[in-house]
């Protein structure tokens, strides 16, 4: 009988699946001590986020010899200490397929609640506020151009969703898949290109520590207010950085001109305007 143990949880019907076949599943979370032992009765691990498997984890498994395999039900891997853990026979698979099109439909959500204030007048509600004409000048996204930077299977999804919606799609990415163009319809161009003509902006890329691409400024010359559809009516918090591992949407103060895309904007002596950067990674 293959043991199986699901540290953070795992959906009934796959449980179901696997007991069918003769799998033991136990659903158990354990703290990272404790999971040094348990991981020593168990012929696979399988885990999400809150789990972390480390080399004390690995060397606990590798002198019990029973586990063979890890399983991340999710797309990253940093949980894992990935190397480390085949070096020492135990293979580690992820689900990279599982939630493209949850995290497609999340960003296209933020896009929505970016061009019609969905967010703050939420919260304005919930004060007991009407505030109707502060948040009326929302857009529309029919006939506005998404970028998209890192165009797989994730950028995709929101490039199809964009596209039945009337926006114009753009994407970047280092590597080219042949024949994507065609199928979808989304050409791939420059970066420059795509930082100069898009409206909205969604970055669907691993995380670089120390980067920040957040923009709502307005970069040709005008004594107007910049538009930003997540602006409040107050001056929004000093924008600080989250952790790089983090799945976050990133909207920043309209003052955010030491921005690096603002400069590279100035530097293009670009004149549309950005409205969102929306970060999924």
């Amino acid at each position: 009988m293959i043991k199986i143990l699901a540290s953070d949880g795992m959906e009934k019907g796959a449980v179901a699946a696997l007991e069918a076949k003769g799998c033991q599943v136990d659903q158990q979370f354990y703290d990272p001590e404790a999971l040094k032992e348990a991981v020593k009765n168990y012929d696979v691990l399988v885990v999400r986020s809150a789990t972390k498997v480390r080399v004390p984890h690995i060397d606990a498994a590798k002198e019990a010899g029973k586990l063979k395999l890890v399983i991340r039900g999710g797309v990253g891997v940093d949980n894992i200490d990935v190397k480390y853990a085949e070096e020492n026979g135990i293979t580690v698979r992820n689900t990279p397929r599982a939630s493209s099109q949850s995290v497609a439909e999340l960003a296209m959500g933020h896009m929505f609640a970016c061009a019609r204030f969905l967010s703050i007048a939420g919260h304005t509600m919930r004060e007991d506020k009407w505030e109707k004409k502060a948040y009326a000048k929302g857009i529309e996204l029919q006939g506005k151009t998404l970028g998209i930077i890192g165009f797989g299977r994730i950028g995709q999804h929101l490039g199809i969703m964009a596209k039945a919606i009337g926006m114009k799609v753009v994407a970047f990415d280092i590597f080219h898949i042949p024949g994507i163009e065609e199928q979808l319809g989304i050409n791939y161009v420059e970066m420059d290109e795509l930082l100069k003509e898009s409206d909205f902006i969604s970055v669907h890329a691993p995380a670089v520590d120390g980067g920040a691409i957040i923009n709502a400024d307005r970069t040709r010359p005008s004594t107007a207010t910049p538009w930003c559809p997540a602006r409040p009516t107050s001056a929004p918090p000093r924008w600080k950085p989250r952790s790089a591992s983090a799945r976050r949407s990133w909207i920043s103060s309209p003052s955010s001109s030491t921005c690096k895309l603002n400069k590279h904007r100035r530097d293009r002596e670009c004149s549309r305007s950005l409205f969102c950067c929306i970060r999924f990674i």
